[in-house]
């Protein structure tokens, strides 16, 4: 399918503030596609293409992009920068440069969606010497082919400023209204597995019953279940029947995935910073069993058996370097209080059930 059809989209959706407007338009849109261009449709209508919780990311900056526009356009790198501080947008301003183009590319095809799919994931890939000019290689072949509005949207994925006004639950909504399936049931799709490249082609291929099928997986991080405002607890407490309290501190959710050898540490926003705790690694790999789990907790930062504020252990997860010598200043301490995964799925096992040491 021509990326142009996908352009036409984007422009539609920008078009509109009202949601039903664009869950109807990406709605539409979704019924048309193939499995394998849904798959990809489903990550790129957010303006990315990988998952939240992967470790992979295009990684250009703007000034690489507008190089890559001046040499796509004939101009220089000086004029794009004037045309973006003029229109306030990368994408706005290659309308404007296009429109003066004075390059022709010969024999160039239409881009399609596969190709600009696998085309800003090749550029995760590119790494070592002369990285830089072969990233510009990657988006200059994308660009020399582009429309003006295929190039707005282009480096308005490369940047990951998208702006269209699309957000996880109108694609959820719209793949729903799609294929006829109960919004829970893809919601919870989409909580489990946090990746709309799998939810839509399964809702596509599957319908609701293969989405119920999908499920937690190690090395996959699942949307932590957050806090919410609760009655007083003299309501709540009957209502509920038991409660379990515990001491907050002021540390970092943590959710520590095993599959197979591999130990994985995420966030609650989905970021992998295992490369920054390998203390709280080592903890796991001695004192947990070396079968495949999914568990949550916190980890907090100390001194003499104290916790210490909350930038202290930010300070840590943020340090890419120096590493060893952050270990020693800002020790950790670790406090788990949920099994998720133990072996098989335990996300529909009652609380109590997880943690009981039943499992």
């Amino acid at each position: 399918m021509k990326y142009q059809e996908l352009v036409d989209v984007y422009s539609a959706l920008e078009a509109t503030t009202k949601r039903l407007e664009k869950t109807e338009i990406i709605s539409e849109f979704l019924k048309k596609l193939d499995s394998d261009t849904i798959e990809k449709v489903g990550l790129l209508i957010l303006g990315v293409v990988f998952p939240a919780w992967s470790s992979e990311e295009i990684g250009i900056g703007g000034k690489l992009v507008e190089r890559a526009v001046a040499e796509a356009v004939g101009t220089t790198q000086a004029a794009v920068e004037d045309a973006v501080r003029d229109e306030g947008d990368i994408g706005l301003a290659c309308i404007k440069l296009y429109a003066k183009k004075s390059q022709m590319t010969f024999f160039s095809q239409p881009l399609t969606i596969d190709f600009v799919f696998n085309s800003l994931r090749k550029l995760s890939t590119i790494s070592g010497s002369r990285s830089t000019n072969r990233k510009i290689a990657v988006i200059l072949e994308l660009l020399s082919q582009a429309s003006a509005t295929e190039a707005k949207y282009l480096t308005r994925t490369i940047t990951e400023e998208l702006r269209i006004g699309v957000g996880d639950g109108v694609v959820r909504d719209a793949i729903a209204q799609a294929f006829d399936i109960d919004k829970a049931i893809v919601e919870r799709a989409q909580m489990l597995t946090n990746d709309f490249s799998v939810v839509a082609r399964t809702a596509k291929e599957e319908g609701a019953e293969g989405l119920k099928k999908l499920n937690l997986t190690p090395g996959t991080p699942v949307k932590p279940m957050l806090a919410q405002l609760a009655p007083p607890l003299d309501e709540i407490i009957p209502e509920m029947g038991c409660a379990i309290c515990e001491t907050k501190y002021d540390g970092i959710r943590l959710q520590v995935h095993r599959n197979g050898d591999e130990i994985n540490i995420f966030t609650r926003r989905l970021e992998n910073i295992t490369h920054a705790l390998p203390e709280i690694v080592e903890l796991f790999d001695e004192y947990l069993p070396h079968e495949d789990y999914i568990v949550e907790g916190e980890v907090i930062a100390t001194r003499n058996g104290k916790p210490l504020p909350f930038q202290n252990i930010l300070h840590r997860v943020r340090r890419k370097h120096n590493v060893e010598e952050a270990m020693e200043n800002v020790p950790l301490k670790l406090f788990l209080f949920d099994v998720l995964y133990y072996q098989v799925p335990m996300i529909d096992e009652p609380h109590e059930g997880r943690n009981s040491g039943k499992y």
